[in-house]
């Protein structure tokens, strides 16, 4: 495989090794999908991030060290920062994703701003799935339980939050 550059980026933060990292490799053409998971994964961090130019801005995924994701906030605005610090005269870029068209704007301040895409949650089923999410979160009931991609429990207090006790190997199957 050819030498690929790779940048290390810290988002959310000011400070060198603050803040929530994500590895980020421009590429000109995509290699195959199974290289792309095979780096993410050497990598190590929660998120790798590629991107290829496209005629009107960039095309992005992400991958965690176990599978490609549709969307990653942190992973984005490091990849506009990359972006950014490359092309210093960019204002917006404009990157293509499976969530649909992400915008990443400077501001006045020069930091990246994100639009994300909007998920209204409705209200799930009272079913055998919420159930057992109930249950790997270690709760009997909740006031609420939304779904759009994710999953939405509404607990009653910060006091019922902060006594959760989730079954982490049961988590990823929601």
């Amino acid at each position: 495989m050819a030498q690929l550059p790779f940048y290390w980026i810290d988002a959310f933060t000011s400070r060198a090794f603050g803040g929530n990292p994500a590895a980020i490799v421009p590429l000109n053409a995509w290699l195959p999908d199974d290289q792309l998971q095979q780096l993410a994964t050497q990598h190590g961090l929660s998120e790798t991030a590629y991107y290829v130019p496209t005629a009107d801005g960039f095309h992005l995924r992400w991958f965690t060290p176990e599978c490609e994701v549709d969307l990653c906030g942190h992973a984005t605005l490091a990849a506009a920062t990359v972006v950014f610090d490359r092309s210093p005269d960019v204002r917006q870029i404009s990157f293509e994703s499976q969530s649909g068209l992400l915008t990443v704007t400077k501001d006045e301040f020069d930091r990246a701003v994100l639009d994300f895409p909007s998920r209204p949650p409705a209200a799930a089923e009272h079913d055998d799935q919420t159930a057992e999410l109930l249950a790997a979160l270690g709760l009997r009931d909740a006031d609420w339980i939304g779904k759009s991609r994710d999953h939405l429990v509404v607990l009653p207090d910060q006091k019922s939050l902060s006594a959760l006790q989730p079954d982490f190997g049961r988590l990823p199957n929601f």
